[in-house]
Formats: structure tokens, sequence, C-alpha cells
């Protein structure tokens, strides 16, 4: 009598096309994608900021100017003077061939003032409200023709957008674009270019004024503000940092300045 055959079923070998260490192969993966976007950004910016100033500024004119006249309709005598400075002082700088000044005022009452693509310069009521001489506004507006004169705007736009797409690329979503053009309204720069915008304007002031006296006293007032407010920084703060090694350079820039002898202008023409 033959003994009956046995059969079995044997368990499949789960170890099988699988690593040893999920945890570790997820880890390596991630820590590549995390490469890879860290090196995409930082070519993305400092690709932008190679290649935006060699460009033509008509290519940002005929993209961001819009169309707008020089500024938005009819303005007071105040904002009329304001252009009239920025005017000036374009003339006292090097700005890209063909830039026209185009000045927008706010109606806020919190200081603020920063530029945007296509020659815009905004200011809101506040600051003409809370500077105290002409020097002091000469000083805020030369430092924001720096920021256009060295197109960091346009670099600050082209790498946001940039980064938009290719935050969408990587499956974002659609936030990116819209979030580029919040450039637009809040242009925050680096130290390297808040400073290199501070020299600019310093050196607009000697050559309109002989001298670059009066140009700390806003944003002393202005860091006065914010150590009293604690957890509320002025609007200003948010999009220009100041502290005391760039004040000091600004008074470092005063050497010789005799306030007796050279008085402080007012801007609005105030005896």
């Amino acid at each position: 009598m033959s003994q009956a055959a046995k059969f079995s079923n044997p368990q499949p070998d789960h170890s099988v096309n699988v690593s040893g260490n999920d945890t570790l192969e997820f880890g390596r993966v991630l820590v590549w994608t995390l490469a890879l976007v860290i090196t995409a950004v930082v070519l993305i910016f400092f690709g932008a900021r190679i290649i935006v100033p060699l460009t033509p500024y008509a290519w940002e004119e005929r993209a961001f100017g819009f169309n707008l006249p020089a500024s938005d309709g009819a303005l007071s005598a105040d904002h009329a003077r304001v252009q009239a400075l920025l005017d000036e002082l374009k003339q006292l700088m090097l700005l890209p061939q063909g830039m026209v000044l185009r000045l927008s005022v706010l109606e806020d009452d919190v200081p603020n003032a920063f530029a945007t693509v296509g020659g815009r310069v905004m200011v809101t009521q506040g600051l003409l409200d809370a500077v105290e001489s002409e020097n002091e506004l000469a000083m805020v507006l030369a430092h924001e023709l720096g920021h256009l004169a060295a197109r960091d705007p346009a670099v600050a736009l082209g790498a946001t957008a940039t980064l938009g797409l290719l935050g969408a690329a990587f499956g974002a979503g659609q936030d990116g674009l819209s979030q580029s053009a919040s450039a637009l309204s809040a242009m925050a720069f680096s130290r390297a270019q808040e400073r290199a915008a501070d020299e600019f304007a310093l050196t607009a002031l000697k050559k309109r004024y002989g001298h670059s006296g009066g140009a700390d006293r806003f944003f002393r007032r202005i860091e006065a503000e914010r150590n009293r407010a604690s957890a509320m920084v002025p609007a200003f703060m948010s999009t220009h940092p100041s502290d005391a090694g760039r004040i000091a350079r600004i008074v470092a820039s005063q050497a010789g300045w005799n306030p007796k002898k050279q008085a402080l202008k007012s801007w609005r023409g105030d005896p």
C-alpha cells in the first residue's frame, strides 16, 4: 500500500525586494530630495542676482511698468514735493537708462517705504508725517532708489516667481505664483543689499547737500519706537532691518558736518 502524498502551502518570503531598514531608506530619499531643493533654491537666487542686472531695463519696464503715469492721479502739495525730490535725486544717481520713477503715496498712518519693479516707489502718509527734515526724507527715498539701481526688486520677484514654479513642479499647488505677487507689496532684502542701498543713498545725499547730516535721525526714532513697542514692530522694520551698526555707519559718514553752518532743510518749505 503506497503512502498518501503529503501537500503543504509554504508562506511567501516577505523579505524579497524589501530593504532591511525601511526607515533608513526613506531617510536617504528625504535627505537627497532636500539637498536637491536647497541646491535649486540657491542656484535660482544667485542666478537671478547675476542675470537680472544684465538684462535691459526696457524688458522690466514692458513687463511691469503697466503704462502708468509718473505719479498716481492729482498730487497734493506735499506729494508733489516728494515726486520732485525723487526726480532731483535721480539726477544724482546712476539708475537704469529709461527708468521713470513712479510715486505712490499710500494712505497709511504707519511709517513705511519700499520700492517695487517698474521704477515704482511706495511711501506711506505716515512716513511723510514722521520725517522732520528734507534730509531725512531724502535718505529714505535715496535708499529705495539704491534698490532700484541694483535691480533688487526685479531680482526678488524673478527668484520668487521661479520658486513658485519650482514648488508647483514638486506638487506644492498653485499658490507659488500668487505668492510671487506679494513680493510687489512688501520687498524684504538681505542685509548686504540693505547696506549697499544705504551707501548708495549716503553718496547721493552728499552730492545734494554737501553732507549726510540728519540721515540717521529717522532711523533712530524708528529704532526707539521698536524698543518701546516690544512685540509690536513698526512696519518699516519688517522690510528695512535697523540696528546699532547701521546707524553707526550712517553717523560715521557725517564726519565733518557742522550743523551750525549746514542746517537741515525742511522738506515742506517751512521756515
